[in-house]
């Protein structure tokens, strides 16, 4: 099997989207020091702002994807020269050991002098035949060994994971960029923490602790580059994320406390190849695969089927329900902050949903407008404590669909590809 090593390009896919997190998000950036600080801080920027580590990202697919191979094909070495088989080293367990180290590039390099130097000797020899003369013998600074075959001997022996996730003897084909937080950045939430005595079953004296936790729906931009690959490939790192939107592979620390769980939601998937028939006037092929998908159109915005009260200005009425929807708390006060921050004015809605309220009265607008919802039947609740009426089963459901994005075409394609190459198909 022909390495496909970094010195010569052949093609590139930029795989670009976002990163949401589903649960709270604990990346830690080690102890903090600072009195008034968390005990374990999320790793941030010099500006502040958190942001996700690319190591971190690359650590957990890696992890599972030789969590896979280790259970589907074993972690037996395959046969010397059978370099299509999949499987992975185990350099972490007891016994275990990397599947290419420092000692065996040494015994290759040692090899691959021997072949140089044997070939110096034959080649010194048959000139020597032909001049009656003695061959010189071959110096050290004369043996030269190609890189390239010392390369296409480390990838022959090097499992799966380490031929696309790299090595201490071989560098990464797929690069994972640190994730940027998209948006103002979040307030942190601050979560408690015990040691746990296990002989005494309780918890441990004086062993208290708290960490720093990104909340839910907090976005980051993703981007992955994976060079000379092979569509099987990125099939597997695609289907490698989607087991993150389902829940299967959790990212940072915590994650036994329910940390960790994201949404991948992919944008771009741009493939770059190189043409090699005229390198110079157009070099670089760029396609972005998504971009000419078919898509559904979408559908024409249905009426409101809300329970809107029936006088003045309906499309105010359905405005307003959008402000009421959106708060934490439902109170007269926070409506009139968000209605401020939309433009809508006490005067407004006096006039426009026919309130009749004159003078100083005007005031009792906004709570007008809640009493008016609750009559109609989108609030339930009285004065100082409203609420949705709204099913636990739609909620539920509307989580699902936003969690677990349904595949492209495009990536289904990639996807099929992975599975042919795990079946052993080429």
């Amino acid at each position: 099997m022909k390495a496909r090593l970094l010195d010569r390009f052949t093609n590139r896919i930029r795989l670009e989207g976002t990163l949401t997190t589903v649960t709270g998000l604990h990346i830690g950036a080690g102890e903090s020091g600072r009195m008034l600080a968390s005990d374990s801080p999320v790793v941030r920027s010099a500006s502040g702002r958190p942001y996700i580590p690319g190591s971190s990202l690359k650590g957990v697919l890696r992890s599972a994807f030789e969590s896979m191979l280790r259970e589907a094909k074993g972690d037996q070495r395959p046969a010397p020269g059978d370099g299509s088989q999949l499987w992975t080293c185990d350099p972490v367990s007891k016994g275990g050991a990397p599947c290419v180290d420092h000692e065996d590039v040494k015994r290759m390099t040692e090899e691959l002098e021997d072949q140089c130097r044997e070939k110096l000797e034959r080649e010194r020899q048959k000139a020597a035949q032909e001049t009656g003369e003695r061959p010189a013998p071959v110096t050290r600074r004369e043996i030269r060994v190609d890189p390239r075959e010392l390369g296409q001997s480390v990838w022959d022996e090097s499992c799966s994971v380490c031929r696309l996730f790299g090595s201490s003897a071989m560098g990464s084909r797929v690069r994972f960029p640190d994730l940027p937080l998209i948006g103002p950045t979040p307030f942190s939430e601050l979560r408690n923490g015990v040691g746990i005595d296990r002989e005494k079953e309780l918890a441990a004296a004086q062993v208290l602790y708290d960490f720093e936790a990104l909340p839910p729906d907090t976005r980051f931009g993703l981007t992955v580059l994976i060079d000379n690959h092979e569509p099987a490939e990125v099939g597997t790192l695609l289907y490698l994320f989607g087991q993150m939107n389902f829940g299967h592979v959790a990212l940072g620390g915590k994650t036994s406390r329910g940390l960790g769980y994201v949404r991948v939601n992919w944008e771009r998937i741009v493939t770059t190849d190189l043409l090699a028939d005229n390198p110079f006037a157009e070099m670089l092929a760029e396609e972005d695969r998504l971009a000419g998908r078919d898509d559904p159109q979408p559908a024409a915005k249905a009426p409101d089927s809300r329970s809107l009260p029936q006088q003045g200005d309906q499309e105010l009425w359905g405005l307003l329900a959008d402000e009421v929807e959106a708060l934490d708390v439902i109170d007269k006060d926070s409506l009139r902050l968000r209605c401020m921050d939309a433009g809508l004015k006490m005067a407004d809605l006096n006039e426009r949903l026919e309130l009749g309220f004159e003078g100083k009265r005007v005031r009792k607008a906004w709570e007008a407008v809640l009493k008016k919802f609750a009559e109609s039947g989108l609030l339930t609740g009285s004065k100082g404590a409203y609420r949705l009426v709204r099913t636990q089963c739609d909620q539920d459901e509307a989580r699902e669909a936003q969690r677990i994005p349904e595949l492209t075409a495009v990536e289904r394609e990639y996807i099929e590809a992975a599975a042919v190459w795990w079946q052993g198909g080429q």
